[in-house]
This record gives structure tokens, sequence and C-alpha cells, in this order.
């Protein structure tokens, strides 16, 4: 896939949004969300399309995929609804954080594999290290906030993080029984 078919596509998804707006009660969004959206779905597609071109293995592909996928569903939910308590809680500026340190991460090991695998394997348990520090810092009792939305949202964002780290080498997952 080239970059203009990228650019390309994802006009054609905002359009399409933009088309549900017009047509339904579903969205309302304005311009400003709209471009918002354009740009996160074009960034992540550049970026996986241009780190791709050097991988041609399927199984980095799909981890490489599922990263970014997880990073984007992270940013997006974080805007839309907060991950603890509402969007407008500054506690959910910790997963920036997080995101930020897998870049780094993801850039100091050169996108490769292994290192991949250990930058997904310290990721979650940056997850696990967030749920911690919400608990004991009392964040489930914030609006919209429950010891239950922070386990379950947590939870899940650190199976996907473990689940790159085995695709990217499945002889590297752990479990949290390894943790004691």
């Amino acid at each position: 896939m080239n970059i203009l078919l990228v650019v390309g596509l994802t006009c054609l998804l905002v359009l399409i949004l933009f088309l549900v707006r017009e047509l339904t009660d579903i969205l309302a969004w304005g311009p400003l969300d709209f471009g918002f959206v354009w740009l996160m779905v074009l960034s992540t597609s550049i970026v996986y399309e241009l780190i791709t071109r050097k991988h041609k293995n399927k199984t980095y592909r799909l981890a490489l995929a599922v990263a970014l996928g997880t990073g984007f569903i992270m940013i997006w939910t974080n805007l839309a609804v907060g991950l603890i308590g509402s969007e407008d809680e500054p506690v959910n500026m910790i997963y920036l954080v997080l995101l930020a340190g897998g870049l780094i991460g993801a850039l100091l090991v050169r996108l490769k594999a292994r290192g991949l695998t250990i930058t997904m394997g310290i990721m979650a348990l940056g997850q696990v290290l967030i749920t911690l520090i919400a608990l004991l810092a009392g964040w489930q009792h914030l609006p919209s906030s429950s010891v239950s939305d922070i386990l379950k949202v947590n939870g899940f964002f650190f199976l996907l993080w473990q689940t790159k780290m085995y695709l990217f080498d499945p002889s590297c997952a752990f479990s949290l029984s390894d943790l004691y």
C-alpha cells in the first residue's frame, strides 16, 4: 500500500463519518473532531505503512498493527470518555506517559522484534503500575469511576500489551504469576 492510497482511504473514512453525522443523530461532531480523527487515523496508518515496508514477516506486521491499534484505542477512549473518571480528569494524562515511554522504547530498540518484545513487556508492567497507582491514590472515587472500572480497563490494555509481546517473540510472554 502506498502513502497516497493511505491518505485517500483516510479521507474516505472521514467522509463516511461526515455522512453518518449528516444523516443520523449518532455523531455530534464539529469540524475539529473530524480533523482530529483524520489526523489520528492518517498518522497511525502512515507509521504502519512506513515501518512495514522493511518488514515482510506477517507476524511482525500483525504485532505492529495491534501495537499501533492499542495506542490508537487508548488515546481515542481517553479523549472520548476518559479511562479513569471522565475525559476531563487530569489523571488520564498518565496513559500518555505510558504511550510516550513505549514510543521511546520502540525507537531505542530500532523497531527490532526482540527489543519490541521487551518494550511491550515493560508497557504491560506499566499498565499494572498505573492500576496500582490509581487504586492507591483513590482515583476510584472520582465521578464515573470505580474499582471495577479501573481493573477492567487496565486489565484490557495489559492483555493487549502482553499479546503484542507474545507476537513479537512467543518465548518471552509472561503472566501475572511471574511477578510473585
